[in-house]
């Protein structure tokens, strides 16, 4: 990491998504629990699970460099971030 604003900044934003990573998981075991049988259920939830992981890295990268710029600095107010 560039900095330590930017590190702390990934560790609560992935912490959050993770979070919710775990609460989508739950809800969808739960819902193939009553539905589907158990292989289709492991298969189903482990999947989902290592998608939803994987892809939080990308998504906190697009926040990182949504609010840092390429030196790891918060914009100031007059400053523009690349999109």
């Amino acid at each position: 990491m560039k900095s330590q604003a930017v590190w702390d900044e990934a560790n609560r934003f992935s912490v959050n998504l993770i979070l919710m990573v775990g609460v989508i998981v739950s809800i969808m075991q739960l819902i193939l629990h009553f539905t589907t049988n158990e292989k289709i259920e492991l298969a189903t939830a482990i999947i989902l699970l290592v998608v939803l992981l994987i892809s939080t890295i990308f998504i906190t990268e697009k926040h990182l460099r949504k609010h840092f710029d390429q030196h790891g600095n918060r914009p100031t107010p007059d400053s523009h971030l690349p999109t």
